[in-house]
């Protein structure tokens, strides 16, 4: 049995990688395939679960909350009313609450959360906002993400969160 002689030479693969000749074209390709049967198995188990795409997953909940619109110019009185709202999900990175009246990307609110006899304030950056029908007036879900908030409300954040998850 001959077995093939090897040619230990450099071959010259796009955007100039250099690789020993010898180890064959195809242990690179079948290494490429299977890099690439992974990051499609990653993809799919990131898509089939909604809470795998998130950096700070989210859990459910019904809480009371208020928000104020902040103002940009510097030196407002800050005059806009407080919103009553829900929170529906919660998490270390932000909140998605619904409001009754539109916000647009980018609007900044002082919120408060009510949590029992503990009320949590931070500002948030409204991050996407979707309008859905409500019962006599259209609801807007904003989801947000955390722009200003204390260590001290984080851990209450936190605790809430494990809290949900345990029940």
């Amino acid at each position: 049995m001959n077995l093939p002689r090897h040619d230990f030479s450099l071959l010259t693969i796009e955007n100039n990688y250099s690789i020993p000749a010898g180890i064959g074209i195809s242990v690179i390709l079948n290494g490429l395939a299977c890099w690439s049967r992974f990051m499609s198995i990653q993809k799919s188990a990131h898509q089939s679960d909604n809470t795998k795409k998130r950096f700070h997953p989210r859990v459910n909940v019904d809480l009371k909350t208020d928000f104020q619109v902040l103002r940009k110019a510097i030196g407002s009185d800050n005059c806009s009313p407080r919103v009553d709202t829900t929170a529906k999900t919660l998490g270390t990175g932000g909140v998605m609450f619904v409001s009754n009246i539109p916000l647009t990307v980018g609007t900044k609110v002082d919120m408060k959360l009510h949590y029992y006899s503990i009320t949590i304030e931070f500002v948030a950056e409204v991050v996407w906002t979707e309008e859905r029908a409500g019962f006599n007036t259209p609801e807007f879900y904003c989801g947000s993400r955390y722009s200003a908030i204390s260590y001290d409300n984080l851990t209450h954040i936190q605790n809430i969160i494990r809290s949900q998850r345990i029940q």
